[in-house]
């Protein structure tokens, strides 16, 4: 269907040729964070009641994710002063995500909306993951866990970057809700 292309989803992935490593590292990263993923999902799975695998095997079977590196310059000038309009300045609007992880660096831009509406930062535990209720999870439980809209304001002086790995379990699968 698309030639030379491959099929939908499919291809090389474009890698750095002066990282050597990169390759190893991302794609033990990718690993780590599949790994994490399947634990934080077969605890949903009991927390809603169900089998511990409910959300793995046949409802499983290819995972899709995307690794995305995110960076967010800083919104003050080399001088020190604030930008014009600073709260117009976003790094990355409100949007919610499909997946689940991500991992946020230290200048705490992250910011989601709360059940009145305001918008609230997120404070940042180094060397902890911010678990994203995306809209994956939303469905598959029948609008129980509400999708988390969320948006980025680097208010920082300093730029900031977010790793975000992105998964969907379950693709291309009829399911039933739970």
């Amino acid at each position: 269907m698309y030639g030379d292309l491959g099929e939908v989803m499919e291809g090389c992935n474009k890698r750095p040729s002066d990282f050597p490593n990169f390759k190893i590292l991302t794609e033990d990263y990718v690993n780590r964070c599949t790994d994490l993923c399947g634990k934080i999902m077969r605890g949903i799975a009991l927390a809603l009641g169900a089998p511990m695998d409910t959300f793995e095997e046949d409802r499983a079977r290819d995972p899709f994710w995307v690794l995305h590196v995110i960076g967010y310059p800083v919104v003050y000038h080399a001088n020190g002063k604030e930008m014009p309009k600073l709260e117009n300045d976003v790094g990355c609007g409100a949007h919610t995500d499909y997946g689940l992880v991500n991992q946020e660096d230290d200048i705490n831009a992250l910011q989601v909306r709360n059940s009145d509406g305001e918008w609230i930062s997120v404070i940042l535990i180094p060397s902890t993951f911010v678990c994203n209720i995306g809209d994956m999870l939303k469905i598959l439980t029948n609008d129980l866990y509400e999708t988390t809209l969320h948006r980025v304001i680097n208010s920082s002086p300093k730029y900031g970057v977010c790793v975000a790995y992105l998964i969907i379990k379950v693709q291309f699968v009829l399911v039933g809700i739970m």
